[in-house]
């Protein structure tokens, strides 16, 4: 994939040299698409963001197989009370090609930390999937998918 067709993750990064390093040291590059938390990211924001979820972006940041499989609105309804999770799972089998992001409910004003969800939270999960031809990670699912049913081999991933 040329420079050109790779996903533009600028949406989120945060303002100023300190919250850029203290992010970027806890979460990694969020401008990297080689980063699945930087493409979970940007896909909640293309969803929930603006008057309308931006289809156009999701669709580069999609698996082609995946796309048309979701309809955006109510995705939008499902997503706009949470917040993403703070760190990416990988699945129990180690699959190193899977990995998942969730994203729990979000009280309005509420801090964002697990001990302010008070016990276990519902969460929505984002499956993403290593694509060595894109050279990064796109979005397989929108729900938790057994890694073992995605057809791909593991010696392609990062």
């Amino acid at each position: 994939m040329t420079d050109e067709q790779q996903p533009e993750l600028a949406r989120l990064t945060p303002v100023g040299d300190e919250g850029k390093e203290r992010v970027r040291a806890e979460y990694g590059d969020l401008g990297d698409p080689r980063n699945p938390l930087a493409i979970a990211m940007e896909f909640f924001s293309a969803v929930v963001s603006g008057t309308r979820p931006d289809v156009e972006y999701l669709q580069v940041l999609c698996t082609p197989e995946s796309w048309g499989q979701w309809d955006f609105d109510d995705m939008r309804r499902d997503m706009a009370t949470r917040g993403v999770a703070s760190r990416v799972e990988v699945p129990a089998n180690g699959d190193p090609t899977v990995r998942f992001v969730k994203f729990v409910e979000v009280e309005e004003d509420a801090p964002m930390s697990t001990a302010q969800l008070g016990g276990l939270a519902k969460a929505l999960i984002l499956t993403l999937h290593w694509r060595p031809e894109a050279d990064r990670w796109m979005v397989y699912a929108y729900g938790a998918v057994p890694p073992g049913t995605i057809a791909w081999a593991a010696e392609s991933a990062p």
